[in-house]
């Protein structure tokens, strides 16, 4: 994805996003009795200064983006559906159709399903579509638990952006109907984990521990991991 999301006129950095995603203005369903809503531009924004600032008025549409982005790759029907944090602020989204050169996850996860060589670098540049075709042709499916960048938020935020996304997941999981669930990264796991199971979908969870995210040392144990879960899951008579 661009650097920057265009709406209207105007020109957004995904990184500075992070600025607008506090508690009740993150954008993920937040809890009525702490959002304030109002309109802005046509389209509802949620936060603490909703109707006040105009780059409020485009999450909505960044929202929108991502889903249609990742719509495209939507298998019929879904039998792993990964949970990551949430898109990165760099950009580099999983569905994006180029990479930009950091796509750790994707590029860790088309190694482990052996559409990447493991000893070859993935630049940037890279065209991801077929790639993304064979992930969704073998029943794979990528969401995030917040549906915005939060990388770049002060860590207290973050966690309650990932606790309030987390509560979130019931219905998009249930809208979803996976076979199994693969939930990546520590942050992620406790609140994820807990949102689902609360909700009748701990079964469907493939791990017991955090997938960890496949960066700072962790991309061979990621890919290690994953393969055993998947494998080891995998139905009877699949190929």
């Amino acid at each position: 994805m661009p650097r920057n999301a265009e709406v209207g006129q105007q020109s957004i950095d995904p990184r500075k996003l992070s600025l607008f995603l506090v508690l009740g203005g993150s954008g993920e369903r937040p809890a009525e009795d702490s959002a304030v809503r109002d309109r802005v531009g046509g389209q509802d924004s949620i936060g603490p200064f909703a109707g006040s600032n105009p780059a409020l008025g485009t999450i909505q549409e960044l929202k929108r983006k991502y889903a249609a982005t990742r719509a495209r790759y939507k298998p019929d029907k879904v039998e792993v559906l990964l949970i990551a944090e949430s898109p990165p602020s760099s950009g580099g989204y999983f569905y994006s159709e180029t990479t930009i050169g950091k796509d750790h996850l994707f590029r860790e996860t088309m190694k482990a399903l052996n559409f990447w060589p493991v000893d070859r670098p993935m630049r940037r540049g890279c065209d991801k579509r077929p790639m993304l075709k064979k992930f969704g042709s073998i029943g794979f499916f990528l969401i995030d638990t917040c549906e915005l960048p939060v990388d770049k938020l002060e860590p207290r935020q973050r966690r309650l952006s990932t606790i309030q996304g987390a509560s979130t997941l019931p219905h998009r999981v249930r809208e979803l109907h996976p076979s199994q669930i693969l939930i990546v990264k520590k942050t992620v796991f406790k609140p994820a984990w807990q949102s689902l199971s609360e909700a009748g979908f701990g079964e469907k969870i493939l791990n017991t521990k955090p997938l960890p995210f496949p960066s700072h040392g962790n991309q061979r144990k990621f890919r290690t991991m994953m393969r055993r879960l998947v494998n080891k899951n995998r139905p009877r008579g699949a190929d």
